[in-house]
């Protein structure tokens, strides 16, 4: 848990490991991220990391194990419990926690701008749609959509959202969907927005054990909530995403495959 490991794909082995410290005191990691959303398209080589109370910046160029050139504890007097972490199109960022809040800042070093309820239960993942006016949360039974502005607000900016925080849209399963294919219990893989720079996401892609779903994120914001199809796999799927700028195709890592697919159209129920 105190070790960032670099692995070389190729071989592959363990080329680098790295460690998070500050005054001597070398700190635990959870969960890291890209600095900037598209980050692995880019030449930034700075990525952000936390742990449950702290988070911080590493930059790999550094000389020596000790990478880290911003860490932030934010004075909170309980541990928050952080877990996750993403950065928005425009240099903001959003973290989940155990506690099932969301955090909202503009600035690692400052206390978050807005801080969203959630249900109770562990966000697992956390997504943000390209202009930071949405986050897609996953816990292990449901997702949770969540605006960042109101009418008046913003939430990463100015003072937050403050009492002013429109209420975030729950999606999960119908009842006789997980009936008719055997979901006796729920646990969704990391939900993700599609990708695609400069306009409006489309869908919202997970998995949950063997089946790929996908809900349509234009009619979720219309309030249609049931509206999403699912696809059978045989294996349990373990990972899924959009291909970059095509939400027509998707990535699905299976325990021992990697698989791209088409949109799922009428393949609702069918097998792969």
């Amino acid at each position: 848990k105190d070790k960032i490991y670099q692995i070389d794909l190729n071989r592959p082995d363990i080329v680098d490991e790295w460690v998070v410290k500050k005054d001597g005191e070398t700190f635990d990691v959870l969960s890291v991220a890209n600095n900037t959303k598209y980050g692995q398209m880019e030449s930034d080589q700075v990525f952000v990391g936390l742990n449950s109370k702290q988070l911080f910046k590493l930059d790999p160029r550094i000389f020596g194990k000790n990478k880290t050139i911003l860490t932030a504890d934010n004075s909170y007097k309980t541990n928050p419990k952080l877990n996750c972490i993403v950065p928005t199109g425009s240099g903001n960022f959003v973290v989940g926690s155990e506690k099932g809040s969301v955090r909202l800042y503009n600035d690692l070093q400052k206390r978050a701008k807005t801080e969203l309820p959630g249900l109770g239960d562990p966000i697992t993942f956390i997504d943000v749609s390209e202009d930071g006016q949405w986050i897609l949360a996953t816990t292990d039974t449901y997702l949770l959509v969540y605006p960042t502005q109101s009418e008046t607000k913003d939430g990463f900016g100015g003072h937050g959202l403050g009492q002013d925080k429109p209420p975030a849209v729950k999606l999960t399963l119908k009842n006789e969907d997980r009936v008719k294919y055997g979901l006796k219990k729920l646990k969704f893989v990391a939900a993700r927005f599609d990708i695609r720079p400069n306009e409006k996401e489309r869908s919202i892609c997970t998995s949950v054990g063997h089946w790929l779903v996908i809900w349509n994120f234009r009619k979720v914001l219309q309030g249609q909530v049931n509206r999403y199809q699912m696809k059978h796999f045989i294996d349990e799927v373990v990972c899924t995403q959009f291909r970059y700028n095509n939400d027509d195709k998707f990535l699905v890592a299976l325990p021992t495959d990697v698989r791209l697919g088409r949109q799922l159209l009428a393949l609702v129920g069918g097998s792969c």
